[in-house]
């Protein structure tokens, strides 16, 4: 199947945008996301005991 210029053009522009827009959307994209989910619940700080368990000889 042939392209016509007009074509190729229309498809070479479409990359370009679509690359422009993923190289300089992805971070305030992520950012956002950052603000609408809200942050992770803190722990409150206490140190539970881990007991590790040694063989008996």
């Amino acid at each position: 199947m042939q392209l016509s210029p007009a074509q190729k053009h229309f498809v070479g522009k479409a990359v370009e945008l679509s690359t422009f827009a993923i190289q300089w959307g992805f971070v305030p994209f992520v950012v956002y996301l950052g603000f609408r989910q809200g942050p992770e619940p803190l722990p409150n700080g206490q140190v539970k005991n881990v007991h590790v368990m040694r063989p008996a000889f």
